[in-house]
């Protein structure tokens, strides 16, 4: 036996133990040694196996194999595996093949695939997806249409570029597309090119036709070429131009036409011009000749008028005067003339009246005697007038007024004799005597005063005794 001295860790003292006996221990094996290490390595082994194998199936299943042939622009396999697997790609992919399509679109409008195998690759991508990509793949297809169009039209503008033909040439570049990323740029520089080219040809064919006179045809392939390259103010300035000399040269034949004609007919000139003023926007020329014409008609027209006044023939007058208004509608010359017309119709009317009026009023004044004349001449519908007024002031001086109330100058004296017989027997009522100076005075005179413009008197004077 051995002794040992072991020291007690918890107390502190050392612990006499007076045998220890010594056991081998057994010698472990190294699973449980290692026991735990290998089960968790185990434990991941068989987890990455199984995602593996889950990633191989991923893998090799026929929608990502899809989805690979697509990336990889292999439609033709994408399609292949479609149809063996009677397979449609859900919403999830719809992001995925959407891609794809705008790749599609893109690489065409580069031009770095041709019209079919894009189309081709649309339809493809569109049998694979649901309804989503199948709208968005018609969306594709028609720009994908869309360019191609743009791309045939660059390709026959520089056809008619190469030939000469720029007004064609510039047609079809402006059919280009902005999408058509390949062409578009190149399209517009062409425009430009071919514009200048193409004005300097018709330009010189232009003028070659003025110079033939012909300015119509001239006209007309300006405005074609204006359609061509519209806003362009050389066209522009020449159309302007070349109107202007067709305008002047239509102008001058009006004149001319009207010139010949007012030698007969001078208000058919007048018509003329008045019918052709409007079409040529109301040339500057044509009126002035216009209200020549019409000063001269005007002043043809109111000499007949006044030959007509002057022969009193007042319905002629206006006759002629309705005429001229009817072809020279509101001309205030001739209005103002038949106004002036009526006028001096109504005023010689009225005169008439007024002249039928103081011949009545003096038969009456004649056959009646003052009152009724008076009375008749005051309650005449023209008793205002200037004519009436002035006949009633001149009976007015014919009223009867009593030889007694008359002031008397002269070497007589007057005195009432009452009702006097004379040596004739004749019998005067309400008589006056005059008293001369002396008996047996025979001459004698004397005077009234009646202060009106009639101022005379007459009697008999009879001597007495």
């Amino acid at each position: 036996m051995t002794y040992f001295d072991l020291f007690d860790e918890q107390g502190g003292d050392y612990m006499d133990f007076k045998e220890v006996r010594l056991v081998p221990a057994k010698d472990p094996t190294t699973f449980q040694r290692y026991r735990k290490a290998i089960l968790t390595a185990i434990f991941v082994g068989v987890v990455v196996l199984v995602c593996f194998v889950i990633g191989i199936l991923h893998y090799t299943s026929p929608k990502q194999r899809i989805i690979r042939a697509i990336n990889s622009s292999d439609y033709e396999k994408a399609s292949e595996i479609q149809e063996k697997n009677n397979i449609t790609l859900d919403e999830k992919y719809d992001s995925v093949l959407n891609a794809k399509l705008s790749e599609v679109n893109s690489n065409f409008a580069n031009g770095k695939i041709d019209f079919e195998n894009a189309i081709s690759e649309i339809d493809i991508i569109k049998s694979i997806g649901g309804d989503n990509v199948a709208s968005f793949a018609d969306l594709k297809k028609n720009e994908i249409i869309s360019i191609n169009d743009s791309k045939i039209a660059f390709s026959k503008g520089m056809e008619f570029h190469d030939k000469g033909d720029f007004a064609s040439a510039i047609k079809s570049f402006k059919a280009v597309a902005a999408s058509d990323i390949e062409n578009y740029t190149k399209a517009q520089q062409m425009i430009k090119d071919d514009a200048d080219s193409y004005r300097t040809a018709i330009f010189n064919t232009v003028d070659s036709k003025v110079s033939e006179n012909k300015h119509e045809e001239a006209l007309s392939l300006l405005i074609e070429a204006s359609d061509i390259i519209p806003n362009d103010k050389q066209i522009s300035n020449k159309i302007s131009a070349i109107r202007k000399t067709i305008n002047d040269q239509v102008v001058d034949s009006i004149l001319a036409q009207a010139e010949t004609s007012s030698k007969e007919n001078l208000l058919a000139s007048i018509q003329l011009l008045q019918n052709e003023l409007p079409k040529q926007n109301n040339d500057t020329r044509l009126n002035d000749k216009l209200e020549e014409y019409k000063e001269m008609y005007l002043d043809s027209i109111m000499k007949q008028v006044q030959d007509s006044i002057d022969r009193k023939d007042y319905d002629g007058a206006l006759t002629l005067l309705k005429q001229a208004d009817s072809e020279l509608p509101s001309t205030q010359t001739i209005l103002n003339k038949i106004q002036d017309i009526n006028n001096t119709l109504q005023d010689i009317e009225r005169a008439e009246k007024i002249a039928k009026v103081l011949e009545e009023a003096e038969n009456i004044y004649n056959n009646q005697g003052y009152e009724q004349a008076m009375s008749y001449l005051n309650s005449s519908e023209y008793s205002s007038s200037r004519e009436i007024q002035g006949a009633i002031a001149n009976y007015e001086s014919h009223k009867p007024v009593s030889v007694k109330d008359l002031p008397w100058i002269g070497e007589y004296n007057v005195g009432d004799d009452g009702n006097y017989t004379n040596n004739l027997g004749e019998t005067f009522e309400d008589s006056l005597r005059f008293y001369a100076g002396s008996w047996g005075r025979s001459d004698g005179s004397i005077e009234f005063r009646v202060g009106k413009e009639y101022n005379t008197i007459s009697g008999i004077v009879t001597p007495v005794g």
